[in-house]
């Protein structure tokens, strides 16, 4: 009679195995999730960062654009108490008798006289949003002076307190006006400067 042999050939694991075997997956799957979170911030910081500097670029395309083609004689820069400067200027408008000086915006209704105003005025300052955040805003004023339209252009200007401020500035030499704006970077403390000269209408 042949002795009884022990089958060397296990089947299942440990217990010690399965705790090394989980561990070892625990430590893999937190490190994939700390790396698909780092990965999502970044994006969104990139993101973020290219959607402010589109409209940086698309604000003051249209700050120059109006610029341009103001009456010289129209401008009125002054200082406000946040430290910057706030422009106000007419622009070539149409009305019943030909070319006149004025505001224009399309959302200021359906038809060109109401899209035309003359003797209205468009005016770019710097005033915090409801949440408390100081942006450049356009402004269209009748013409009492009262607000009828108010868009946001840019958002994180410099006001005073800060290092770089005044974020708005507006100064001529000549007949050439020139233009800076200045704002917060995503992370808040640098500053980013945008500078553009334009030559009016005379």
């Amino acid at each position: 009679m042949k002795p009884l042999q022990h089958n060397r050939h296990r089947k299942g694991f440990t217990l010690i195995e399965i705790i090394l075997a989980v561990g070892i997956f625990s430590v893999v799957g937190v490190g994939l999730t700390q790396g698909v979170h780092i990965s999502q911030t970044t994006h969104q910081s990139v993101s973020t960062e290219s959607n402010s500097n589109r409209k940086i670029r698309d604000g003051i395309g249209l700050l120059r654009k109006e610029l341009k083609s103001c009456r010289e004689t129209s401008i009125v820069v002054s200082q406000e108490r946040n430290g910057n400067d706030q422009l106000v200027f007419q622009v070539p408008v149409e009305s019943i008798f030909g070319i006149g000086w004025g505001a224009y915006d399309r959302y200021l209704g359906s038809t060109s006289n109401e899209q035309n105003r003359v003797n209205w005025k468009i005016c770019y300052v710097v005033q915090n949003n409801a949440q408390g955040i100081p942006c450049l805003l356009r402004q269209i004023l009748d013409g009492g002076g009262a607000l009828q339209r108010e868009v946001q252009i840019v958002s994180n200007v410099l006001v005073n307190g800060h290092a770089d401020a005044p974020g708005f500035t507006v100064s001529a030499t000549g007949d050439v006006w020139e233009v800076t704006l200045k704002t917060l970077t995503g992370d808040g403390q640098s500053a980013r400067t945008e500078t553009f000269q334009v030559q009016t209408r005379n």
